[in-house]
Protein backbone atom coordinates (compact mmCIF):
# COMPACT_ATOMS: atom_id res chain seq x y z
CA UNK A 1 0.00 0.00 0.00
CA UNK A 2 0.97 3.48 -0.91
CA UNK A 3 0.49 5.96 2.07
CA UNK A 4 1.23 9.67 3.04
CA UNK A 5 3.36 10.89 6.26
CA UNK A 6 0.72 13.71 6.91
CA UNK A 7 2.69 14.75 9.84
CA UNK A 8 5.86 16.51 8.15
CA UNK A 9 3.92 18.51 6.46
CA UNK A 10 4.92 16.92 3.28
CA UNK A 11 4.11 13.95 1.07
CA UNK A 12 6.21 11.34 1.87
CA UNK A 13 5.67 8.23 -0.08
CA UNK A 14 6.30 5.29 1.82
CA UNK A 15 5.55 1.49 0.29
CA UNK A 16 4.55 -0.70 3.33
CA UNK A 17 4.21 -4.11 4.08
CA UNK A 18 0.52 -5.56 3.59
CA UNK A 19 0.98 -8.26 6.37
CA UNK A 20 3.57 -9.79 8.54
CA UNK A 21 5.96 -11.78 7.27
CA UNK A 22 9.73 -12.08 6.16
CA UNK A 23 11.98 -9.77 3.83
CA UNK A 24 13.30 -12.48 1.20
CA UNK A 25 15.11 -9.76 -1.14
CA UNK A 26 15.72 -6.23 -1.90
CA UNK A 27 16.31 -4.89 -5.32
CA UNK A 28 16.59 -1.67 -5.00
CA UNK A 29 18.98 1.02 -2.84
CA UNK A 30 19.06 4.53 -2.05
CA UNK A 31 18.99 7.17 -4.60
CA UNK A 32 17.77 4.19 -7.28
CA UNK A 33 15.01 5.81 -9.44
CA UNK A 34 12.49 3.58 -9.80
CA UNK A 35 9.72 2.69 -12.50
CA UNK A 36 6.11 2.05 -11.94
CA UNK A 37 5.53 -1.05 -11.45
CA UNK A 38 8.81 -2.26 -10.98
CA UNK A 39 9.60 -5.04 -8.11
CA UNK A 40 11.43 -3.00 -5.27
CA UNK A 41 11.56 -5.90 -2.74
CA UNK A 42 10.03 -9.65 -2.18
CA UNK A 43 8.04 -10.38 1.08
CA UNK A 44 7.38 -14.52 2.05
CA UNK A 45 4.23 -14.18 4.27
CA UNK A 46 1.72 -17.37 4.62
CA UNK A 47 4.45 -19.58 2.93
CA UNK A 48 3.95 -17.69 -0.40
CA UNK A 49 6.35 -14.76 -1.73
CA UNK A 50 5.06 -11.17 -2.34
CA UNK A 51 6.31 -8.50 -4.53
CA UNK A 52 5.94 -4.88 -3.08
CA UNK A 53 6.42 -2.78 -6.50
CA UNK A 54 6.81 1.03 -7.45
CA UNK A 55 3.64 2.59 -6.57
CA UNK A 56 4.95 5.43 -9.58
CA UNK A 57 7.93 6.81 -10.84
CA UNK A 58 9.81 7.99 -8.04
CA UNK A 59 13.12 7.79 -6.68
CA UNK A 60 13.82 5.69 -3.32
CA UNK A 61 14.87 7.91 -0.66
CA UNK A 62 15.52 4.91 2.14
CA UNK A 63 15.23 1.28 2.91
CA UNK A 64 14.02 0.17 6.18
CA UNK A 65 14.17 -3.62 5.56
CA UNK A 66 17.12 -6.04 4.67
CA UNK A 67 16.52 -9.16 3.42
CA UNK A 68 16.15 -11.73 5.95
CA UNK A 69 14.37 -9.04 8.48
CA UNK A 70 10.70 -10.17 10.34
CA UNK A 71 8.54 -7.27 9.40
CA UNK A 72 5.28 -6.90 10.81
CA UNK A 73 2.29 -5.06 8.85
CA UNK A 74 2.22 -1.80 8.36
CA UNK A 75 6.13 -1.70 8.50
CA UNK A 76 7.31 1.15 5.97
CA UNK A 77 9.44 -0.47 4.45
CA UNK A 78 10.47 2.07 1.38
CA UNK A 79 10.19 5.94 1.62
CA UNK A 80 10.35 7.36 -1.88
CA UNK A 81 10.64 10.89 -2.90
CA UNK A 82 9.72 12.75 -6.37
CA UNK A 83 12.10 12.13 -9.13
CA UNK A 84 13.57 15.55 -10.07
CA UNK A 85 11.80 17.23 -13.21
CA UNK A 86 14.51 16.94 -16.54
Amino acid sequence: PLGVDLDTGASALTLMAPMPGKVVSVFAKAGDPVRKGQPIAVLEAMKMEHTLAAPADLVVESLNAAPGEQISEGTVVVRFKAAAAQ
